[in-house]
């Protein structure tokens, strides 16, 4: 088993909130239309019984968790690049380094121990913000063949006059390893990690939502 593949791998795993790149260019490809399809019965009671999904195969997934906290609450969290480190699964270091707008450019190193290798990498992530509703991101150069998505924030409907105070994020993305990748390894890796940064994401609304209230 090469490190070199595996160094790859490890660095998409860790993408939670972007995507990575080691160039300073604007995003090299148009973002990805939202065409999902409405959720299931089924899907809708996992989601509000707390499970997280994760769909698809061959490196095109959606992944979705509810959480109980408002859009700016989640915002905030998907949003906080600078404290990365304090909630991502692995990372050791989390910095913006531009700002044009509504782009955001951050550079993360991450570490963690695949097999017998303990791996460390740094990645730049490209996020284009649409109010407080969506981020886009897109590879643009790196270790991948292709890597692109977005995340959305929704609001869950009430039922009758109550109104819903949870939330539905997902995030849809696309990716694809680079040549000499076991692609079968690394879908089942990605997908787990897909499920991880959703959890942590999670738990970290939750627990910014208990330092806020009155003692």
């Amino acid at each position: 088993m090469k490190k070199n593949w595996i160094s790859s791998f490890f660095s998409i795993t860790l993408c939670a909130i972007g995507c990575w790149s080691f160039s300073h260019g604007p995003l090299a490809a148009e973002p990805i239309e939202n065409t999902l399809e409405p959720l299931t019965p089924a899907q809708t009671t996992a989601l509000n019984e707390g499970e997280i999904l994760v769909n698809g195969e061959n490196g095109s997934y959606t992944a979705r968790v509810v959480v109980p906290a408002s859009i700016d609450e989640a915002w905030e969290v998907l949003t906080d690049y600078g404290n990365f480190t304090t909630f991502l699964p692995n990372t050791l270091s989390s910095e913006i380094l531009e700002v044009e707008g509504d782009r955001y450019v951050v550079e993360q190193v991450s570490q963690q121990q695949i097999l017998f290798l303990e791996i460390q990498s740094r990645i730049r992530t490209e996020n284009l913000h649409t109010q407080k509703e969506r981020i886009d991101f897109n590879y643009i150069e790196g270790d991948l063949e292709q890597l692109q998505g977005y995340w959305t924030i929704e609001q869950i409907p009430g039922v009758g006059a109550l109104e819903s105070t949870d939330l539905l994020i997902t995030q849809v993305i696309e990716v694809q390893p680079s040549r000499g990748t076991p692609e079968e390894l690394f879908n089942d890796i990605f997908q787990d990690a897909l499920e991880n940064n959703l959890e942590a994401i999670r738990e970290e609304v939750i627990r910014r939502q208990s330092e806020a209230l009155p003692l």
